[in-house]
């Protein structure tokens, strides 16, 4: 029992009786144990706090030093971006075709429907992948049963998408080497296209089909003529302008997109009275498209 206690029970005592007396202390003595276990629990409630605070102290310091840190990365990264040398500027854009220029599209050596003499030629940039292109094949052959001999169509070859356009291009122009070109072309868009089965072994498969010798197809398709072919196509039509396909040149006047067949018509039309006019003047219906290469733009700057 503390000191001031039992001095305050000695006062109380001295004016009591000893049955009172005892009543007294034992109070006395359940109240200060009380005060007593109070102060201890306050007591355990500030060290709880202290270390607490001393745990939220220590984290809020280790992150304040894993910000820094962060941030001290992120400077050096500025610093060195901000020394290294700008990047080299973006290639410029190609200029577009101009739908009123006449340009020069060669067609040596290209799949051909038609006769040379035709009057209007199209020349059509597309590949077997393209989903514009498949809609504009059926547009095509439209404007084929139309205008019959006055309309002649060349096939060149545009990829957009190799990983699946490659090997299609590759079986057109090995079928085009047994004279299948057509019959391969319109197979590819049902069992190809269509099924998305652009393997070479579905290419074999279908050129079998079609009544082709496979093994000279598969040679073809891997052959040295065939890739330069679709090479020569690519590098020809993009320095005439073609970024995407299906793209044509109407007697050389340039056309984008899976056109409805009316805006072909018109076109074909205006080209039509030029060669019948040019034809009436003097010049060969067999050199007349000719003509046209000689004279027409030869790049797109």
């Amino acid at each position: 029992m503390k000191l001031g206690t039992q001095v305050l029970m000695v006062g109380v005592l001295a004016g009591a009786g000893c049955g009172a007396r005892q009543s007294t202390v034992n109070a006395l003595e359940t109240r200060v144990a009380m005060l007593e276990n109070e102060v201890t629990g306050l007591r355990n409630q500030n060290a709880a706090r202290e270390r607490a605070f001393d745990a939220q102290l220590t984290a809020a310091t280790a992150q304040m030093a894993a910000n820094a840190q962060a941030l001290e990365a992120s400077l050096d990264r500025l610093k060195e971006a901000a020394a290294a040398p700008p990047p080299p500027p973006p290639p410029p854009r190609r200029a577009q075709p101009d739908p009123a220029v006449t340009y020069a599209v060669p067609v040596d050596g290209s799949p051909v429907e038609g006769v040379k003499t035709a009057k209007v030629t199209i020349v059509m940039g597309s590949e077997f992948a393209c989903p514009f292109c498949r809609r504009a094949w059926d547009t095509i052959t439209a404007l084929q049963a139309k205008y019959g001999k006055d309309l002649r169509v060349v096939h060149k070859t545009f990829i957009v998408h190799p990983q699946l356009a490659t090997v299609p291009a590759q079986a057109a122009c090995a079928a085009q080497r047994q004279g299948k070109f057509r019959p391969m072309a319109d197979a590819l868009w049902v069992r190809a296209f269509d099924t998305r089965d652009f393997s070479e072994a579905n290419m074999i498969a279908i050129g079998k089909d079609l009544g082709l010798d496979p093994a000279k197809l598969a040679a073809d398709m891997h052959s040295t003529a065939c890739a330069d072919e679709i090479k020569h196509d690519q590098e020809l039509l993009a320095r005439l302008g073609q970024s995407g396909t299906p793209t044509f040149w109407i007697n050389g006047r340039n056309m984008v997109g899976a056109q409805p067949q009316q805006a072909f018509e018109t076109l074909i039309d205006e080209e039509m009275a030029k060669a019948t006019k040019a034809i009436k003047g003097g010049v060969k219906a067999e050199k007349y498209y000719d003509s046209l290469v000689k004279t027409g733009v030869t790049d797109v700057k």
